[in-house]
């Protein structure tokens, strides 16, 4: 690999970086609303970590650290901790639950939303989520689960599974991350 690869050979998901794209605007957009109310509440290094966190995973799966990561070793690695160790905790740094939720419309959030907030069934999974044991154990079980061989192999057979790969790593690790804030 040439420093010309680094870059020339970047694989732009479409679907995964309109999402990623999509996440950004709408925290950006909470970040904006909760300035105007409460300005001291949501400081800028908030919206820097949350940007640096979605940058992050665009790298992880755009860039030559996933074209190369079926066939360098290295690459394979840095972008599994890219998406692991550097992506999850900027985002949890950058407290997305507010920002994201007063970033959406608010017509979505009373009808869809509140209703499963209310109920309380979603934070009583989410505490039991992320509480440390079980969020080690599982971020653990899907980096050892997903490198066993024949489940590595099965992962680069299809473009889905391999993002169902990736997306374990990310949702896990955000559960590690998550009691740290």
């Amino acid at each position: 690999m040439n420093a010309e690869a680094l870059f020339t050979t970047w694989d732009i998901p479409w679907a995964v970086t309109t999402t990623l794209a999509v996440t950004a605007l709408i925290y950006v957009l909470g970040w904006l609303r909760i300035r105007i109310t409460r300005p001291g509440f949501f400081p800028l290094y908030r919206l820097f970590a949350f940007l640096a966190g979605i940058l992050a995973l665009f790298v992880a799966v755009a860039s030559p650290l996933d074209t190369f990561s079926e066939t360098l070793l290295f690459m394979h690695m840095a972008q599994h901790f890219v998406l692991m160790s550097v992506g999850p905790p900027l985002i949890v740094l950058s407290a997305p639950v507010v920002p994201l939720l007063r970033g959406l419309p608010r017509s979505l959030v009373r009808r869809a939303l509140r209703p499963i907030f209310f109920a309380g069934l979603l934070h009583k999974i989410g505490a039991r989520l992320t509480r440390p044991r079980v969020a080690w154990f599982s971020m653990n079980l899907a980096y050892v689960g997903w490198h066993v061989p024949r489940a590595y192999e099965i992962a680069l057979s299809s473009e889905n599974i391999h993002n169902c790969e990736h997306a374990c790593f990310f949702f896990t690790s955000l559960m590690f991350w998550w009691p740290v804030w």
